[in-house]
């Protein structure tokens, strides 16, 4: 019996919810009867204002971010371990090209050089006497040694003829005249020493020898060019013009090789290096304009040209690197300080002959992008004034530069004299009725 009730009383409501509804739509059409020119209610208008799509050219500009730097920034240290016995600057001082920055202990190395540059003395002194030959004076001693040589051996000759002749009168014995013949052979001998001393020293040096002494004079000098890098790696030069920006060791420091002791820069060759994305590397032309900026500090500015656009992407982010060099003589009050973050604006390829419009009336959807054209024709509005029927067409953007972008329709064509939504382009739908509450824009402008 309760159930029975209970869906008794569901069909009441059922029916009077029905029964409300039509007395609603029957108020609704005596409304629409009786209001608006002529007996009817207009239909509903979207106010909208609009701008021309242009044909022209466009200057894209794609906003990178950069980091300033000098192509010149040296981290130097001793090639030598010492300790430090002369530190000649500071954090902050500007420094020349060939400036002595500082300098090790040298002592030994002095040493070192002294001795390899007595002994190349020495080399060549031994060299040039080499190359003259014996003196005059022991030419005429060695002729006279010859001489006398030749004396004795005539003299032994003579000894050896009269011992021939005791011999044979049984006056000497067979030994004993041995002994005149083997004088008679040592003084032979003794003649020809002397002769080829004398013949040697007349003919001068052998090309082994002046050879032998070249070559001593060559490991000299070489030995002396070690001496003096000895010396050298104990002083750090400034290997250009620039200022020092760190120093990482004090007077009387020990230092070992190759540590950190001063850090130059050369502000005359700062650069920006831009962190170029992949897709914006492709576009990008040769020797295009950049406009670079520092958060750090408002208002400084420079107008800089692209020096290169490095070919090798980052293997992680896969970026490219891009270079743009300030000139000799450009910020001269250093703004740009190497280190500094920086926004770049840089000019990617020029698009010629394209479609332009506000980039406003660009919409986009789950889709891709649209734009809503404004297609003339509708019915008057309660005002009187004409509208438009909206039409979306979906578009590809292919860039944007100073508040317009570049379309390209991909369905259908644009033609001249086609006006797009700007304001109003999230409300409409296809077909909707609209109404621009503005005159419209005149050519590369959007109404207000």
């Amino acid at each position: 019996m309760m159930g029975h009730m209970a869906k008794l009383g569901s069909a009441v409501w059922f029916v009077g919810g029905a029964l409300a509804l039509a007395a609603v739509v029957w108020r609704l059409r005596a409304e629409d009867e009786t209001e608006g020119p002529g007996g009817g209610r207009p239909p509903f208008v979207l106010s909208v204002t609009l701008a021309q799509l242009e044909r022209g050219d466009l200057q894209p500009r794609a906003s990178l971010t950069g980091v300033v730097r000098s192509n010149q920034h040296a981290r130097m240290g001793f090639e030598a371990p010492g300790r430090i016995v002369e530190l000649a600057v500071d954090e902050g001082d500007e420094v020349q090209e060939g400036a002595l920055l500082a300098r090790l202990d040298d002592r030994d190395a002095q040493a070192g050089f002294a001795r390899a540059t007595a002994q190349l003395e020495r080399a060549e002194r031994e060299l040039e006497a080499t190359l003259a030959g014996e003196r005059e004076e022991d030419k005429r001693r060695l002729a006279a040694d010859v001489e006398a040589r030749e004396a004795e051996a005539e003299l032994a000759r003579r000894d050896l003829e009269r011992g021939r002749g005791l011999i044979a009168d049984n006056v000497i014995s067979k030994g004993e005249y041995d002994t005149f013949e083997m004088a008679v052979a040592a003084a032979d001998a003794r003649v020809r020493s002397a002769r080829e001393a004398l013949a040697a020293a007349e003919a001068g040096a052998r090309v082994e020898e002046i050879a032998v002494a070249r070559a001593e004079v060559e490991l000299r000098r070489s030995e002396l060019a070690v001496a003096e890098r000895d010396v050298a790696k104990t002083r750090l030069l400034a290997p250009f013009s620039g200022v020092i920006v760190r120093r990482s060791a004090a007077l009387g420091d020990s230092v070992a090789l190759g540590q950190l002791v001063l850090e130059l820069v050369d502000f005359a060759r700062r650069e920006i290096e831009i962190d170029v994305p992949g897709q914006v590397a492709a576009k990008l032309a040769e020797h295009a304009e950049a406009r670079v900026t520092l958060d750090e500090r408002p208002g400084a500015a420079l107008d800089l040209t692209l020096h290169a656009l490095i070919p090798l992407a980052d293997d992680s982010s896969r970026h490219f690197r891009a270079i743009a060099r300030l000139a000799p003589g450009q910020d001269p009050e250093r703004h740009f300080v190497p280190g500094m973050f920086a926004r770049v604006e840089l000019e990617t390829r020029k698009l010629s002959d394209v479609w332009t419009a506000p980039s406003d009336a660009v919409r986009i959807t789950p889709q891709g992008p649209i734009v809503v054209l404004a297609r003339p024709g509708g019915a008057p509005d309660m005002t009187g004034a004409p509208t438009f029927t909206a039409e979306l067409v979906p578009v590809r953007e292919l860039a944007t530069a100073a508040g317009r972008s570049a379309l390209e329709p991909l369905a259908g064509a644009f033609a001249a004299g086609d006006q797009v939504v700007v304001i109003g382009v999230d409300m409409a739908f296809p077909g909707a009725s609209m109404a621009s509450r503005a005159p419209a824009a005149p050519a590369g402008a959007t109404q207000p």
